[in-house]
């Protein structure tokens, strides 16, 4: 090969090598962007997770509530106030970022 072909090809290969290079930091800060972001995702689950046991809490204390006062039961009271309490705690874990995961310490 001539000295000119030969400088034009080794410019050429320097310029695609640094471009490989750019590349290859580009995609690094992507993965890290990428992992944040699943993160972020997986907190806001968590939380999501969290304000649906509340409302589940709730709306299962106020049929207590009613079906107590109907049947005047207290047994039917206390659980009433049980699932009132969890709605409340879950409640407070998804407001204060608590890490209570509800699906795992009720049912295993």
């Amino acid at each position: 090969m001539s000295t000119p072909g030969y400088t034009e090809v080794n410019r050429s290969l320097q310029k695609w090598q640094g471009e490989i290079a750019r590349y290859d930091k580009e995609k690094t800060e992507a993965q890290h962007s990428a992992e944040a972001a699943r993160e972020r995702y997986e907190h806001l689950e968590l939380e999501n997770d969290q304000f649906h046991f509340t409302e589940a809490g709730f709306g299962l204390a106020i049929a207590m509530f009613a079906v107590a006062s109907l049947a005047a039961s207290r047994m039917l009271f206390g659980l009433g106030v049980f699932f009132g309490a969890w709605g409340v705690v879950t409640g407070l874990a998804g407001f204060l970022g608590w890490t209570i995961r509800p699906g795992v310490s009720i049912f295993g």
